[in-house]
């Protein structure tokens, strides 16, 4: 519905409801995510006995689909945090950019790192790195998920 102001603007009231609807979409997609996630957990069996490596690290390679999990985590954290901030830029969207960055070179490397001290050989370095993206994929997600909610709000 369109009112019409005492100067000759237009105003809508649907203007009102925007924010109440982004912030349901915005918790419909957070639930989303959370089901795909249990139900990707669910269906992955990596902590069973294999009875070779080989069969162990394609099973955890499997669970690098937790990847696009993170990267719609972020999508909304980001969609959440505001452009500008006058009182305090650590707030803002780039903040959260230039955090996932370094997130990501540090879950490489420190995950990289972790393959090589626990694994003996090839493919056991590979399956510590992977168990370790896994886990650090993981908790990121987590924590995106707590922007998304507003969780770091005043």
């Amino acid at each position: 519905m369109i009112l019409r102001l005492n100067n000759n603007k237009v105003k809508s009231k649907t203007m009102n409801h925007s924010k109440h609807n982004w912030k349901l979409w915005r918790q419909l997609i957070c639930v989303l995510i959370s089901i795909t996630y249990c139900l990707a957990s669910a269906a992955s069996d990596c902590d069973k006995n294999f009875s070779d490596h080989i069969s162990k690290v394609q099973c955890i390679n499997q669970e690098k689909k937790l990847d696009v999990e993170l990267n719609a985590a972020y999508q909304v954290a980001l969609a959440a945090r505001p452009e500008k901030d006058d009182w305090d830029i650590r707030k803002i969207r780039e903040q959260l950019r230039r955090s996932q960055r370094a997130w990501l070179k540090f879950k490489e490397e420190n995950c990289m790192l972790i393959g090589g001290l626990e694994g003996g050989n090839n493919l056991s370095v590979s399956e510590f790195d992977s168990q370790c993206e896994v886990k650090e994929i993981t908790e990121r997600i987590n924590f995106l998920k707590r922007i998304s909610n507003g969780e770091f709000e005043e």
